[in-house]
């Protein structure tokens, strides 16, 4: 199971299934989130949840999905 979707999941073998998450709307949280720690903010961290999306290939099903094709992103 990966994260990001790296490519190389993608040519792995078997392909591996990861969690595909947002990554404009992480990168534009984390760094708002690094200037307001910079401009002295103290406040208790927070969990925040992006969204995200759950990529099923060969390595979670255990075989090939025939006809379906991959995701392509």
């Amino acid at each position: 199971m990966g994260w990001d979707d790296a490519m190389a999941g993608r040519y792995a073998n078997p392909t591996l299934s990861t969690v595909r998450p947002d990554s404009v709307q992480l990168v534009r949280l984390a760094f708002n989130k690094l200037l307001t720690r910079i401009d002295g903010d103290s406040s208790p961290y927070e969990e925040i949840v992006i969204p995200h999306e759950l990529v099923i290939r060969e390595s979670t099903s255990g075989h090939p999905h025939p006809g379906k094709p991959d995701d392509g992103a």
